[in-house]
């Protein structure tokens, strides 16, 4: 792509390429009771199952990824969703599974589309991304844990 000039200002134009990153990993791990991601985060009260990488279907076939946390038992559960633009698994701001999970929810936190190994190009100014949570509440219906409530919430 060729340089071009606005007014003063030298502007260079480059491909929009996605950053690399590792390939996701699906996986169910059980995390021990008082496993912390850092040092600085909760340890979790009680063992918690994390069900890493899993691919939600989107209507136009995009899949994107979401990570679970939620009790080890097969207990039905409510789930709180995570959805926003942000990455999965940069901090957590977000709901806690070391205080969510312990008190009867699912926590599941999503890479929306074109955040880090979901699929396809983020979409601003439309409603794309509601059709996509919206997607992604039902797929979440389906899961053989849930119990019949989906509360949303995002980071920022």
């Amino acid at each position: 792509m060729a340089p071009f000039k606005a007014e003063s200002i030298n502007f260079k134009q480059h491909s929009i390429l996605k950053p690399q990153r590792s390939p996701a990993t699906r996986q169910t791990i059980e995390l021990p009771m008082n496993h912390k991601k850092r040092p600085e985060c909760l340890p979790l009260p009680v063992p918690v199952v994390l069900e890493q990488d899993q691919i939600l279907t989107l209507r136009d076939k995009t899949k994107i990824r979401a990570d679970v946390y939620r009790l080890t038992s097969s207990q039905k559960v409510p789930a709180i969703l995570m959805w926003d633009p942000l990455s999965r698994y940069e901090d957590f701001e977000r709901f806690d599974p070391a205080e969510s999970v312990p008190s009867g929810y699912a926590t599941i936190n999503t890479d929306s589309r074109d955040v880090g190994n979901s699929d396809d190009n983020l979409r601003f100014w439309g409603t794309s991304e509601s059709q996509d949570g919206y997607n992604v509440v039902e797929k979440i219906a389906k899961l053989p844990w849930y119990k019949r409530k989906v509360g949303m919430t995002r980071e920022s």
